[in-house]
């Protein structure tokens, strides 16, 4: 065999590869209307906290499906939608308790959001009554659901973008404020599911803020913390196939009323969502 026959395949899979990198996407959430999509969420959690000088360490997992019907596409591609929990459930272990609980008073009950194709949410209001009190009324659904921030231009593998997203979730209970800072990056292709996929990586921080009334005393929060993850997402057919990601946060709790008490809180959670193909 001579240098020449070696050379040639070499220089057929450069030129492939320079290709590959030079072939630029258009990235877009594209649900069609009148679809339903579903997805499996799963989420492993450890929690370590201080409270009254007492260390108490909990370790929960979060299983569910989370349901997604367009109802509606405007002539801007934006996207109307409702979100519900066709299943949900959480084990708890701690100190205080071993349990297992499905979380039957969501399921079914709708939020409907308005989406851009880029991700950003322009509207959401809860549509069915949920039977649970406090802060977890509200965040129970919203956090059911989340897009990432697709970049307003073209890009191409090894492309990056920055997306930043402030979210706030109110009750009569008191608000919390989630920003995040996230740097995105197009890590390569790879055939699957069904298709083409970009591996879109991505990596940033978390800021958390909240107060609000508990059992008649006041409570603020704050806290910050870092989260990494990978994202499949085809870009011929809009859809996030897959993402796995890690968070890392530490959060402070201050209560005030007929006792004052500091409770700092470190938390790791290990999280998945799948688009199931039906």
């Amino acid at each position: 065999m001579n240098i020449r026959s070696l050379l040639v395949p070499l220089l057929g899979l450069a030129v492939s590869s320079m290709s590959l990198q030079a072939q630029t996407y258009t990235l877009r959430y594209d649900f069609k209307k009148g679809e339903t999509y579903r997805f499996r969420e799963n989420a492993a959690i450890t929690d370590t906290r201080e409270m009254g000088g007492q260390e108490m360490k909990s370790t929960s997992s979060l299983a569910g499906v989370t349901r997604m019907v367009v109802e509606n596409r405007g002539e801007d591609g934006s996207m109307v939608c409702l979100i519900s929990s066709d299943s949900m459930m959480v084990a708890l272990k701690s100190p205080m308790m071993d349990t297992t609980m499905t979380l039957t008073a969501l399921l079914g009950k709708r939020t409907r959001i308005t989406s851009s194709p880029l991700g950003a949410i322009g509207a959401r209001e809860m549509v069915d009554t949920v039977k649970l009190q406090g802060m977890m009324r509200a965040m129970a659904q919203r956090e059911s659901f989340a897009l990432h921030r697709l970049p307003e231009k073209p890009v191409a593998i090894g492309g990056t973008w920055h997306g930043t997203v402030s979210d706030t979730t109110s009750t009569p209970d008191g608000s919390r404020t989630t920003t995040s800072d996230l740097d995105y990056t197009v890590a390569g292709m790879e055939t699957k599911w069904g298709g083409d996929c970009l591996r879109i990586t991505y990596k940033g921080t978390l800021t958390y803020t909240g107060k609000g009334k508990m059992r008649g005393m006041e409570f603020f929060m704050e806290g910050t913390g870092n989260i990494s993850g990978t994202l499949s997402f085809d870009p011929n057919r809009g859809l996030p196939f897959e993402e796995v990601s890690t968070r890392e946060t530490e959060t402070t709790i201050a209560i005030t009323g007929e006792q004052n008490m500091t409770m700092p809180s470190t938390q790791s959670v290990k999280s998945t969502r799948t688009l199931i193909q039906e």
